[in-house]
């Protein structure tokens, strides 16, 4: 499979100064796949891959060693080569080694200029379980996720959308109804499926749904697993699980806020944070926190208590829930509206996720007098109402930007309505069924669910594509 850090790879294989890598990311999200491609592609055989997980005889003769010219030699030993500045070293499961970690301080101080890539999983959290932090300036990191919808479209040979899709994007047309439906199909499937390499490998070749939700269980079971495995704080543990197992059961409902109290009656925000921080740091879950305001900058204006929590792939959603691709998307089957909203936004979220690492994305519940917003029909009994705009962000321009997350053609649009006269955003987003197309008096942008992807962000800011 091809996938879009290959790009950042290469650029960091090429460049003759660059520093020891950490590669962070979930379990199987395919960081050693990934990793030992580039070297088969730029290497050949002059690289070592070495997992301190298998506990062999790198792992015994490594364990105390921090200084490079010993952990050479005894690569050098073991693997019976002789390591020079054209190799690359790659450290697997770098978590169970901490004085490796240590030592690529010394690998960038003594000018040794042999690559080196380390990796593992829940890296993160165990990064912050063994009080060893990285070197300022001394390493390099990337972030690697689950697929996105434009690598499944790779995967699955469907690449041939993917301009079509930019181009629309860009310079805001629609896409003929044919290829319109043919790519929501994909979405659907995408959606299904999640972005997981083992899960997305084993459906291009076997086609088989039902397969497709039996690794995924299993990869559920492994992620809870490895929260018992790394948080050593057994309340913190408990609370985790507690919280992981029952993310399903919020974005099920119509308000997807994810309420403490219904975990337990006496929680408090400050009594599970710890739990919440170190679900953060594996990578499986994506927090949305509240905003206060929409004033910019929105980091300055979040509330941390108030907050929902999405899967790191859109996939373990619907299999979470035990259902499927024909139940859930049956036309004359309204039951699913919820899930199939959540849905959407999980998928739109992981997207964006993906190119920000989490930051500048956050949500705006509020309450507002209707009479504010146009409504003829206005009374006292109704000037307290609910608004919520499922996903704000900022542009690279400065701008608040408002996002509506909707899974159909036909929804309200009263929050969005909402803010943008209270706020008057420069312009805002429509994420739906709905093909292209852009509402000039009110820059409203409608953009495709399968579109989401091909936005592109800058140092966490939306580039803005409305002038």
């Amino acid at each position: 499979m091809w996938r879009k850090i290959e790009i950042n790879l290469q650029k960091w294989i090429n460049n003759e100064n660059s520093l020891p890598l950490f590669l962070f990311g979930a379990r199987q999200v395919g960081k050693t796949y990934i990793v030992k491609k580039i070297a088969n592609q730029y290497f050949q055989n002059k690289y070592i891959y070495i997992n301190f997980f298998d506990r062999d005889r790198y792992f015994e003769l490594l364990k105390d060693k921090t200084k490079p010219s010993e952990i050479i030699e005894i690569i050098n030993f073991v693997s019976g080569k002789k390591i020079n500045d054209e190799y690359l070293l790659i450290f697997d499961e770098i978590q169970e080694m901490p004085n490796i970690k240590t030592s690529l301080k010394l690998f960038v101080e003594q000018n040794y200029k042999i690559k080196i890539i380390c990796l593992g999983s829940y890296l993160g959290n165990s990064l912050n379980k063994d009080n060893w932090s990285i070197p300022v300036g001394k390493v390099e990191r990337m972030n690697l996720y689950p697929l996105n919808f434009e690598e499944f479209l790779m995967a699955t040979s469907n690449k041939q959308y993917i301009n079509i899709i930019k181009q629309s994007l860009i310079n805001k047309k629609r896409i003929n109804d044919t290829t319109h439906k043919i790519l929501l199909e994909l979405v659907h499937d995408f959606m299904i499926i999640g972005g997981m390499p083992s899960v997305v490998n084993d459906y291009i070749n076997n086609k088989d749904l039902n397969k497709v939700e039996e690794l995924k269980s299993n990869l559920l079971k492994d992620y809870k697993e490895d929260i018992g495995k790394y948080i050593q704080n057994n309340k913190d543990k408990l609370k985790a699980i507690s919280i992981f197992e029952n993310i399903n059961a919020f974005l099920s409902k119509q308000n997807k806020k994810f309420k403490l109290s219904q975990l337990d009656s006496n929680a408090r925000y400050l009594n599970y944070e710890s739990a919440i921080k170190n679900l953060e740091l594996t990578k499986i879950i994506y927090k949305i926190n509240n905003l206060n305001n929409v004033s910019t900058l929105l980091m300055n204006n979040f509330k941390e208590s108030e907050f929902k929590i999405y899967y790191n792939d859109c996939g373990f959603l619907i299999n979470s829930l035990k259902l499927n691709k024909y139940i859930l998307f049956s036309e004359s089957n309204e039951l699913y509206a919820n899930i199939k909203g959540s849905l959407v936004e999980n998928y739109v979220i992981s997207e964006f996720w993906s190119k920000t690492n989490g930051n500048n994305l956050y949500y705006y519940s509020f309450r507002g007098n209707e009479n504010n917003s146009g409504n003829k029909n206005y009374s006292r009994n109704n000037s307290n109402t609910n608004y919520e705009i499922d996903l704000c962000t900022e542009d690279n321009k400065g701008n608040f930007i408002p996002i509506e997350i909707k899974f159909g053609t036909k929804f309200s649009k009263k929050s969005l309505k909402k803010i943008i006269i209270d706020n008057k955003p420069k312009f805002s987003i429509v994420i739906s069924s709905k093909n292209f197309s852009l509402d000039k008096n009110t820059n409203i942008y409608n953009i495709p669910i399968y579109a989401s992807t091909f936005i592109e962000f800058q140092n966490d800011r939306l580039v803005s594509f409305i002038d």
